[in-house]
């Protein structure tokens, strides 16, 4: 199982705000959780970011948007609580 880079580079900029929909640890320490839990890291590659300019904008979340685009690029199931990516037609697991 992979956890993409993004999502740590999302978690540091939460955690550095403030944001109240942080998690309780900084991007640093959720490379730990995430490897003491059995997760490899996803960097972002070009073809990454570059097949973004691929995805409608049904959602403007950046992160999410490349995170997305990460999946499609390495034919991956993405995992998320936000249904509205499910709109994308790419393989998405939701829950509620």
């Amino acid at each position: 199982m992979l956890i993409s880079a993004v999502v740590i580079w999302e978690i540091a900029i939460k955690y550095r705000l403030g944001r109240t929909d942080r998690p309780p640890f900084s991007g640093g320490e959720a490379i730990g959780h995430f490897r003491t839990a059995g997760f490899g890291i996803l960097n972002v590659t070009a073809a990454h970011a570059a097949h973004v300019e691929h995805l409608p904008p049904l959602h403007g979340d950046p992160f999410d948007r490349l995170m997305l685009a990460q999946a499609i690029v390495e034919e991956m199931q993405f995992v998320t609580y936000d249904r509205h990516l499910s709109r994308y037609g790419a393989p998405v697991l939701t829950w509620s």
